[in-house]
């Protein structure tokens, strides 16, 4: 039988949602996903069924007729993981945009960069592409509470994430190659 933690994933459903399936609440849920509870005797079978039925599912063969509807939904689903990658792959590129202008040449320069209406009127000159780097460098700046260490921490911090959400979008493409 697959893990609670499986299931969910496979369905693609958050804990809340797994929990209101099983009959539980989403702490019991994650408690029991992490191995530190068990579920009440009804969630549990409602668990062991899912589980069978999935497995039924994933060891039938596709009755003949289906299969070009199988093989169009993989190619969906491939392309809409690859799309994903790409949109993370331009999320990075922005989010280093706004780490390498976060790095200031001076501290006049710096100011200017960080600080709306600081003297400089060149927002009227930049693209869209700059005006989003800019608003990500001063939320950067706003939830890093001014310190410019904890804001570079946080770009970096989001580029990390970026570039796991890009491997595994790659991987679940990989999936329906």
């Amino acid at each position: 039988m697959k893990t609670i933690k499986e299931i969910r994933n496979l369905l693609g459903l958050s804990q809340t949602d797994m929990g209101q399936y099983l009959g539980v609440s989403q702490a019991i849920a994650c408690f029991a996903e992490a191995g530190k509870r068990s579920l009440p005797s009804r969630a549990e079978a409602r668990l062991v069924y899912i589980s069978n039925q999935i497995e039924v599912a994933q060891t039938s063969p596709v009755p003949a007729k289906f299969a070009p509807i199988q093989q169009a939904q993989n190619a969906e689903t491939k392309q809409a993981f690859e799309d994903h990658a790409i949109e993370c792959q331009r999320k990075i590129k922005k989010l280093k945009a706004a780490l390498k202008r976060l790095q200031p040449v001076d501290e006049q320069q710096s100011l200017a960069i960080r600080m709306p209406g600081s003297g400089k009127s060149i927002e009227s000159q930049k693209s869209l592409e700059e005006l989003y780097v800019d608003l990500l460098i001063r939320e950067a700046w706003e939830s890093a509470g001014q310190s410019e260490n904890s804001a570079r921490e946080l770009l970096l911090f989001q580029i990390e994430m970026q570039e796991y959400e890009q491997r595994k979008a790659l991987e679940r493409a990989g999936e329906f190659g």
